[in-house]
């Protein structure tokens, strides 16, 4: 029998190493659990996180492209104002200028009409 004491003996050795082991294993998935937890406590965190820096950095972007707009609606009204004023300049030089080449052409034509009256009278006196 002590050949099957031994055998027992090393049964129970084999049984309570086991059991060791299954408590180590118990012990080492329960920390794997409490990490993966954790894990995903902050994966959401994170998640949060970046959705937030997300939105914020959404919200920025859409302010700047609300100045964009601002400044480009004031740039064009002001673009229109002076392209307004620019037309309104020009009408009033081609005006004066209109009028200064009626004046010009009058003063031509009477220095013409003077010289001729000149030169006949001067033709007239020598007769």
């Amino acid at each position: 029998m002590s050949d099957l004491e031994k055998r027992q003996d090393r049964i129970e050795d084999s049984i309570s190493k086991l059991t060791e082991i299954a408590n180590d294993l118990n012990k080492i998935i329960a920390v794997h659990d409490q990490r993966l937890l954790q894990q995903e406590k902050d994966s959401e965190v994170l998640f949060k996180m970046v959705e937030t820096r997300r939105k914020e950095q959404e919200d920025k972007l859409q302010e700047v492209y609300d100045t964009i707009e601002d400044k480009e609606e004031k740039v064009l009204r002001e673009i229109k104002n002076v392209r307004d004023e620019t037309r309104t300049h020009f009408m009033a030089l081609n005006q004066k200028m209109a009028q200064v080449e009626k004046y010009m052409w009058m003063a031509v034509g009477g220095g013409i009409a003077a010289s001729w009256l000149i030169s006949f009278l001067f033709k007239l006196i020598k007769i």
